[in-house]
C-alpha cells in the first residue's frame, strides 16, 4: 500500500514540475514497394504471352493496382493490372497482333515512382509446310497447300513458288497468304500439252516454296489417264477455303462409274470388265465340283497407292449382295495386283469393289 502511494505521488510530482512520460507505439511497416516483372517469352504475332508482376508484400484491402505500358502495339498491353488483396503477384495473358517483320517490345510496370521493365519479341509468321496432292490428272486440277507458322499480317504474306520443269502446273511465282490467314489452299491446273490423240507418259514434277530462310520441296506426278473427249489445256490457279489443314498428300478422284449386270445366266469364260476409264478387272473361273474358284486380277491402278478391294456375292439377278473377303493392297509401285482363289457357288454373281467403285456383276459358271 505505501509503494503504490509512493508511485502515484511520484508520477504527480512529475506532471506538476512538467514532465510527460512518452509510451512506446508499435512500428508500421513500410509502403509495399514494386518487386519483379517477368515475361514468358517470344511469340509469333497474333498469339498469346503472359507477364507476371510482383510487389514486396501483401496487398492492402482492395488490393493494389500496378501501371503497364508497352513501347509498340504489337503487344496489346492493358494500362493496369490489379493485385487483389493479401496477394503478392498477379499473372496475366496479353494478347499480340501479327507483323510483318520481328520487332523488339519494350514492357513496362510502374508503382509509386518504381519502375521494372522486360523486352519481348515478337516475331514475324514462317512458312512452315508445303503440302501437294501425289498424283495430279492431266487436264485437271491438283492441291496445293502453304501453311504459316502464326496470322499473316496486314497486306498479307508474299511466297515464293516455283515448278520444275516449269509450265505443267498453274502455279507461281508467288502466292499470297492473305491478312489473318494461318495457310492457302490453291487448287492449280496440270497439263502435259501433248498430242490430243494419244496417251502420255508419266510427268515428274517439283514444287518449291520458299519464304525467308525456308524452304520447302515436294513432288507430284501429272498423269494423262487417257480421258475422253481429251483435255483442253488450262492455266489459271483457283483460291479455295479449306476447313482444316492437313499435310497428307490425296490421289488424284477418279470418274465415277455406273456398273451393269451381264446378261447371261452363265459364264464359263474369263470375264474382263473396265469399271472406269483406267481400271479393269478380270475375273477367271476354274471348275470345283459344284463351286468355282475365280481368280481376280486388277489393273490401271496408281502406283504407290494402297487400294481396299471388297468381294461380293450375288443371286442370280445381281440382288443382295453379301460380304465374301475384303483386302488392302498395298501397292508396290506396278499399278496391278491379284487374288486368288475366291469360291463361289455356280449360276450365282459376283461382284468387287475398289474404294468407292464397284464393278458389273459376273456370273459364275465353270
Amino acid at each position: 500500500m505505501f509503494g503504490r502511494c509512493v508511485r502515484l505521488l511520484l508520477a504527480v510530482g512529475l506532471v506538476l514540475a512538467g514532465i510527460s512520460l512518452v509510451v512506446p507505439q508499435t512500428p508500421v511497416a513500410a509502403s509495399t514497394r514494386l518487386g519483379a516483372l517477368t515475361v514468358s517469352g517470344s511469340q509469333t504475332g497474333g498469339k498469346t504471352i503472359h507477364i507476371k508482376v510482383r510487389i514486396s508484400d501483401p496487398a492492402p484491402a482492395g488490393g493494389i493496382n500496378i501501371s503497364l505500358a508497352a513501347s509498340d502495339p504489337a503487344v496489346n498491353m492493358p494500362s493496369a493490372v490489379s493485385i487483389p488483396a493479401g496477394a503478392t503477384e498477379q499473372l496475366i495473358a496479353i494478347t499480340t497482333n501479327p507483323v510483318g517483320a520481328n520487332i523488339a517490345v519494350s514492357l513496362t510496370a510502374s508503382l509509386d515512382g518504381v519502375t521494372r521493365s522486360r523486352v519481348v519479341l515478337i516475331k514475324a509468321p514462317l512458312l512452315t509446310s508445303l503440302g501437294l496432292q501425289t498424283v495430279i490428272r492431266h487436264g485437271g486440277q491438283g492441291k496445293v497447300i502453304l501453311r504459316l507458322s502464326g496470322e499473316a499480317p496486314a497486306g498479307g504474306v508474299i511466297v515464293s513458288v516455283t515448278t520444275n520443269p516449269s509450265g505443267y502446273l498453274a502455279v507461281g511465282p508467288t502466292v499470297v497468304i492473305p491478312a489473318g490467314a494461318h495457310k492457302v489452299s490453291l487448287k492449280v491446273d496440270a497439263n502435259l500439252f501433248g498430242s490430243s490423240d494419244e496417251r502420255m507418259a508419266d510427268l515428274p514434277v517439283t514444287v518449291t516454296a520458299s519464304l525467308g530462310d525456308n524452304t520447302f520441296t515436294k513432288g507430284t506426278i501429272i498423269r494423262d489417264f487417257g480421258d475422253e473427249p481429251r483435255p483442253t489445256p488450262t492455266n489459271t490457279p483457283t483460291l479455295t477455303e479449306t476447313a482444316t489443314p492437313t499435310e497428307t498428300a490425296t490421289a488424284t478422284e477418279l470418274p465415277t462409274s455406273t456398273a451393269t449386270a451381264i446378261d447371261t445366266a452363265t459364264a464359263t469364260a474369263t470375264a474382263t470388265m473396265v469399271i472406269n476409264p483406267f481400271i479393269v478387272i478380270t475375273f477367271t473361273p476354274t471348275a470345283n465340283t459344284s463351286y468355282c474358284n475365280v481368280n481376280v486380277a486388277i489393273s490401271g491402278l496408281i502406283p504407290s497407292t494402297d487400294y481396299t478391294v471388297n468381294m461380293f456375292s450375288t443371286n442370280p439377278d445381281g440382288k443382295y449382295p453379301s460380304p465374301k473377303g475384303s483386302s488392302l493392297i498395298p501397292m508396290d509401285g506396278s499399278g496391278s495386283a491379284s487374288f486368288t482363289p475366291f469360291t463361289y457357288k455356280k449360276g450365282w454373281g459376283m461382284m468387287a469393289t475398289i474404294d468407292t467403285y464397284s464393278s458389273p456383276v459376273f456370273l459364275v459358271g465353270c
